[in-house]
């Protein structure tokens, strides 16, 4: 989007949702701000059958934002914004390989701390590190989001084991793992050649996962013209 899409699209938010997308450090990461806080009004909006303008955001503990009614999960890819709606808790991750490209062993041990020793050792034996990397984060950040605590978790602890590495576009693989003492459902679908998308959620009904989703895809112009609609 041009300068004059991204000033008008601006103005669809508060001053003060402006200013928190103004203090991103690059024009990027204003954008991708920007595109977050629409698609989350959007979402929100189409849901509840409530006017944007009309809705009540609050936070979690750790800053997990919420709105009764309805749970959602945001999160912020390369070049993709992802919202997961649901009537129960989901988190929902969005990852790049474009963020971990080259992973030399040295680099690899550097994030030692987060994976348990089965999946270090599977991520170190591994030679496309960059696509285990991104599939296993994107699982252990759909959790933290699912629970509402963000990084202040013991990420070892989520232990996401063996999952095919490789999928076709669009393949889904479902797994479930005991976390916690809770049994989770993890989700994950690569959405083009280098971003993957995982949810997580507890597993209390028989259908669960992201391919029970009904995936809808939103260029930024649709939700700005769709949020012009309702003022």
């Amino acid at each position: 989007a041009d300068d004059f899409n991204f000033e008008s699209a601006m103005r669809l938010l508060s001053l003060e949702e402006q200013s928190q997308v103004l203090r991103k450090r690059s024009k990027k990461l204003q954008r991708m701000a920007l595109g977050n806080r629409l698609l989350q009004l959007h979402g929100c909006s189409s849901i509840l059958g409530v006017k944007p303008e009309d809705l009540e955001f609050s936070r979690g503990s750790f800053g997990k934002p919420m709105i009764k009614g309805m749970e959602f999960s945001m999160s912020n890819g390369e070049r993709h914004c992802v919202m997961g709606i649901h009537f129960k808790p989901v988190g929902v991750d969005i990852a790049s390989t474009t963020d971990c490209n080259g992973m030399s062993s040295d680099y690899v041990a550097e994030f030692r701390d987060i994976f348990t020793d089965s999946e270090f050792r599977w991520l170190s034996d591994s030679t496309h590190r960059d696509v285990l990397f991104s599939l296993l984060w994107s699982m252990k950040e759909a959790y933290m989001k699912l629970i509402g605590t963000g990084l202040n978790t013991d990420i070892q602890a989520i232990d996401v084991g063996s999952v095919p590495v490789y999928l076709a576009q669009q393949e889904v693989v479902t797994t479930q793992r005991t976390i916690n003492g809770e049994l989770i459902t993890f989700s994950s679908r690569w959405i083009t050649d280098t971003e993957v998308v995982s949810t997580a959620e507890r597993t209390t009904a028989a259908q669960c996962g992201i391919e029970n989703y009904r995936i809808v895809r939103l260029t930024p112009q649709s939700i700005v013209d769709a949020l012009l609609a309702t003022h």
